[in-house]
């Protein structure tokens, strides 16, 4: 048995948020879900340190280009913000895209390249992004022209 303690929220679609929790997983799979400390040991114990946990999502895309990010979105979607309220109060999607078009190329390639190289180091997004070249083919720091294709 495993478990991942110390869970600030948990996210499954379908389900309702669940906060400050244990998930136990037997061969993988989740066997139980209880309140932080409500259950006994593990074999193996990893600590969340209060972060959110999204079983099963894979997310293999990125957008790196934008002018806002909607960090400030998310966490209010995982308090269970339904994103209708989001549009109505001026966020969501239509958000983004206003300001997307209201910033300067100028603002956007440099914002954008700095997101990709960010990834490209393994920071910002936990690794290579799938929009960014391969090793050797991003621009040097602070050079701000994006590769282009020939």
């Amino acid at each position: 048995m495993n478990a991942l303690r110390n869970i600030g929220r948990l996210f499954s679609p379908g389900e309702p948020v669940r906060q400050r929790v244990d998930l136990f997983l037997d061969q993988g799979r989740v066997v139980s879900v209880v309140p932080v400390g409500g259950a006994g040991g593990a074999d193996e114990e990893f600590d969340c340190a209060g972060g959110l946990l999204t079983p099963g999502l894979i997310d293999a895309h990125t957008h790196p280009v934008y002018a806002r990010a909607r960090l400030e979105e998310v966490s209010v979607r995982s308090e269970g913000t339904s994103y209708a309220q989001v549009s109505a109060s001026g966020g969501g999607i239509n958000a983004t895209v206003r300001d997307t078009r209201a910033a300067s190329f100028a603002a956007l390639e440099g914002a954008s390249q700095d997101r990709l190289l960010a990834g490209a180091r393994g920071g910002a997004g936990g690794g290579r992004s799938a929009a960014a070249a391969g090793p050797g083919q991003l621009p040097a720091s602070g050079d701000r022209h994006l590769p282009r294709s020939s």
